[in-house]
């Protein structure tokens, strides 16, 4: 159940949505149509999310300017040290330092770092980001695999060709008749049982090709909560 909330920051009303989850982090998030949605436990008081958005107030009206200058058409990330990026559903800090040596990236206690050389175009830092994606991904895809693949083995699914790459609009694709499944590198930012269903999804293709109610009687049985897990990636957008 959702229901909505203000508080008030330097004579601005900031509005904001609380929706209640099975979960042990409390999230904030703003959408791209400038929503602030947090979810949190039931146990969590009001109180301490409505004093937990007023200390993030300053954030939350800097990234609202963000969104705000996409929507007019301007870059929404311009990959620049205090921007938030995600990564398995937590928020990290970009940090970016200025160095002579080989570009990279570090995930180092919640802070992203690029080393990148002076003078680097936002081109430059946006690609180092995207790469730093595509290469984190794999080793934390393929474990999610092998997770899961002992819940379906038993109904003839083979493991399949993993690959990943970063897309547009889709989550992951299944090409059954190769035997192999494509994740985007973008499901790196979301939780964890958000990157089990878009896998598990991709595996009952394999038996089911269609999105038939055969398909999602195949995932019922698989993945009890797997409509869960779907509105939890909702929250999400590519």
């Amino acid at each position: 159940m959702e229901k909505r909330y203000t508080i008030e920051y330097k004579n601005r009303v900031i509005p904001f949505i609380v929706t209640r989850k099975k979960v042990r982090n409390i999230n904030i998030r703003i959408r791209p149509d400038s929503t602030v949605f947090v979810s949190a436990n039931k146990l969590v008081p009001i109180e301490y999310l409505e004093e937990l958005v007023l200390k993030k107030a300053e954030w939350i009206i800097k990234n609202l300017k963000i969104i705000d200058q996409k929507n007019n058409g301007s870059n929404m990330h311009h990959f620049i040290s205090g921007e938030i990026v995600d990564y398995m559903g937590r928020e990290c800090t970009l940090q970016v330092i200025e160095t002579d040596q080989i570009a990279k990236a570090e995930l180092e206690n919640g802070i992203l770092k690029l080393y990148v050389s002076r003078g680097s175009s936002r081109e430059c830092r946006e690609e180092l980001v995207n790469q730093w994606y595509r290469e984190e991904a794999i080793p934390v895809f393929n474990n999610a695999l092998e997770r899961l693949l002992p819940v379906v083995a038993a109904h003839g699914i083979e493991k399949p060709d993993l690959r990943v790459r970063r897309m547009k609009t889709r989550w992951g694709s299944c090409s059954w008749a190769k035997g192999k499944i494509t994740l985007n590198s973008e499901l790196l930012k979301v939780p964890q049982p958000c990157i089990d269903y878009v896998i598990m999804h991709e595996l009952a293709h394999f038996r089911h090709h269609g999105h038939d109610q055969s398909f999602y009687s195949f995932l019922d049985m698989v993945m009890p909560d797997w409509r869960e897990r779907k509105k939890m990636l909702k929250e999400y957008s590519l």
